[in-house]
């Protein structure tokens, strides 16, 4: 009876002796897992950097588009007169247009305001602009010329259409892409890095800078408005596709 009371003793603190070594071990293998996965980190972290860097693609490319604008300017006791001598103006020039299908037209900038003298409307005055969109061909400026018979001429300049423009960006892009790549392998190069990967990349496209092979001289813009067509230089336009982005260079 007594030997069975004191092995019944005994087991209660050997369990308990066993309970607290596996605890430890347990801690002890969790805590060397938890440094281990930081060292991991760490040594990855050691082991790689991100690179931010940017590329540019340019081409001039010759300007295929001529925009000419005119204006119907009024004055009257009313805007209501104001705006129908305008409209009916804007309509006779629209009439001398629908001979021409190659010439795009569309009005901007239409308004009508008041006149006033101390305070006092004296009248009202209006303005619209008629803006043609043409390829630069001696015939159509022929045509816009009987314009001036019935609206106000008030510039001219050149720019790439926008069929050409697309044609132009689809090429150049390609392009772009292809510099890009060859410079993130340039950049892991002079790094000394085993490989690299391209984490994101943006790609922007300019407007068009104008760069004319020879600007219309005040002659020619006065000659035009005498009814008299110039012959005129397209000139250039730039356009540019920027690519910036991120690599990851592994070493």
């Amino acid at each position: 009876m007594t030997s069975s009371i004191q092995k019944t003793g005994l087991f209660p603190e050997r369990s308990t002796h066993l309970k607290l070594l596996i605890s430890g071990l347990v801690l002890f293998v969790a805590g060397m897992m938890q440094t281990s996965h930081v060292w991991a980190s760490e040594t990855s972290l050691d082991s790689s950097h991100r690179v931010h860097f940017e590329i540019q693609q340019k081409t001039q490319v010759d300007n295929d588009e001529l925009i000419i604008r005119f204006n119907s300017v009024a004055e009257g006791g009313s805007a209501q007169e104001v705006t129908r001598d305008i409209n009916r103006t804007i309509q006779s020039a629209m009439r001398v247009l629908q001979k021409y299908p190659q010439i795009i037209s569309k009005t901007e900038h239409y308004s009508v305001y008041p006149v006033y003298v101390k305070q006092t409307i004296k009248n009202w005055r209006g303005k619209q602009v008629l803006s043609l969109a043409m390829e630069n061909n001696p015939d159509l400026l022929k045509a816009v010329e009987r314009l001036q018979d019935i609206l106000n001429y008030q510039s001219m300049h050149f720019s790439v259409s926008d069929q050409r423009r697309e044609q132009v960006l689809k090429k150049l892009q390609s392009q772009a892409i292809a510099k890009f790549r060859q410079q993130a392998q340039s950049i892991a190069e002079d790094f000394g890095a085993q490989s690299f990967q391209i984490t994101n990349t943006q790609i922007r496209q300019n407007q068009p800078f104008i760069q004319p092979r020879a600007v219309m001289a005040q002659a020619d813009v006065a000659s035009f408005a005498t009814r008299s067509a110039p012959v005129i230089e397209s000139g250039q336009s730039e356009i540019t596709i920027t690519l910036n982005g991120s690599m990851i260079l592994h070493y």
